[in-house]
């Protein structure tokens, strides 16, 4: 039966098993309006994560497989990302989106091996060319699957592609607002991993694939010193605060955690919650768990979005409830639209098979009265770059 209204809703969430699957799918659809249509004077940038899947398919479809050093998976399908990227062409012609903020996991199953790498043509170049989505630029995080190859050449992609941004394994740029700015910090997950403790070390995914240089024990220190530094700034506040990463800090879906992980997680989630104020509101942005998501806690200053759904297979609820989950959903791959208004920013989950929002979190900016003016600019390893 559908849910009347967001106070029952509520209620049904105290439910364990399927009827809080259930009950969020059916909040998800009350909120939705079909298909979102473009807001005259809004802007508009948009998120995914877990997405580079083509070329892993081909290679699943050539025998070319992981177990046998390849990079092939069952799991990866290029309909779902090419699905994907199709829903979010038909969207940006309207809404002209600014930027794409990716979530990790650029390229199943292994990253890339070479600056030559065949796989930066067939799982993006050749994937996100279509339309008004051709010249967008995007801002990439690192995932997992991403430093099992080489990360340098990630980084010196940068330089061949006009749309590819990854400046540092970390790195940070402010979006411009009227008054003040959106600030967004990309940190690499995996590499806060390289500081945890050498008991927890010896548990980390894909353990035997890391590079020292990007995700060992000097990486992680400096990774945590910039990201703490970065969070406990206080001069020129933004509007908003993004912090954008691969890993969950809350996740609602079915799957193991390496030690490594939750030893992050636990350190990670302390971060958050001592650095957010009652003025400016926080959101966490991370890929990795293949569902849509959405947790807060903080009266309403600390959002979590889980949004790993740009085209591998995906990861089922669990039948738990989590005390701060608001809204989940994993039965389509997509994307989120970010809508920046005059008051706040909305997040609008789009199911790529039809097109649909599914689902839309509003999150007020900072008081426009307690903003400063701040510069505009991108950190490279924590130094502002005008």
């Amino acid at each position: 039966r559908h849910l009347r209204n967001n106070a029952m809703a509520s209620v049904a969430f105290a439910v364990a098993g399927s009827i809080l699957l259930l009950a969020a799918w059916q909040v998800g659809l009350q909120q939705s309006t079909g298909k979102f249509e473009a807001k005259a004077g809004h802007r508009y940038f948009f998120s995914l994560g877990d997405f580079g899947v083509a070329a892993c398919d081909a290679g699943y479809r050539s025998k070319d497989l992981e177990e046998a050093g390849g990079i092939g998976h069952k799991s990866c399908t290029a309909d779902r990302q090419r699905m994907v990227a199709r829903a979010m062409a038909r969207y940006a012609k309207s809404m002209s989106p600014e930027f794409v903020l990716s979530l990790g996991d650029n390229f199943y199953v292994r990253g890339v091996k070479s600056l030559d790498d065949r796989q930066f043509q067939e799982s993006f170049e050749n994937v996100y060319d279509l339309e008004d989505l051709a010249d967008v630029k995007w801002w990439i995080s690192l995932g997992d699957h991403d430093h099992r190859g080489n990360v340098s050449a990630l980084l010196a992609h940068s330089h061949r592609s006009k749309r590819w941004r990854l400046p540092e394994p970390s790195y940070s740029f402010e979006v411009p607002l009227a008054e003040g700015s959106i600030e967004v910090i990309v940190v690499d997950s995996v590499a806060l991993e390289g500081a945890v403790d050498a008991e927890h070390l010896e548990s980390r995914r894909f353990r035997e694939d890391l590079s020292n240089e990007y995700a060992g024990p000097d990486a992680g220190a400096r990774q945590w010193n910039w990201l703490e530094e970065k969070l406990q700034a206080t001069a020129s506040p933004p509007m908003l605060r993004i912090v954008a990463a691969h890993r969950p800090v809350f996740s609602h879906v079915s799957r193991k955690r390496s030690g490594a992980e939750l030893e992050v997680q636990r350190r990670l989630h302390s971060l958050l919650k001592e650095s957010v104020s009652s003025e400016i509101p926080l959101l966490y942005l991370n890929g990795h768990d293949h569902a849509m998501q959405h947790f807060s806690e903080e009266n309403g200053m600390l959002h979590y979005v889980v949004n790993g759904v740009g085209g591998m297979g995906l990861h089922p609820l669990q039948e738990t409830v989590h005390e701060h989950l608001k809204w989940g959903y994993s039965s389509d791959n997509g994307f989120v639209i970010h809508e920046i208004g005059t008051a706040s920013m909305s997040l609008h989950f789009v199911a790529a098979s039809s097109g649909q929002v599914v689902h839309t979190v509003d999150i007020p900016f900072r008081k426009a009265s307690e903003t400063q003016q701040s510069p505009v600019g991108h950190c490279q390893g924590g130094q502002q770059v005008q």
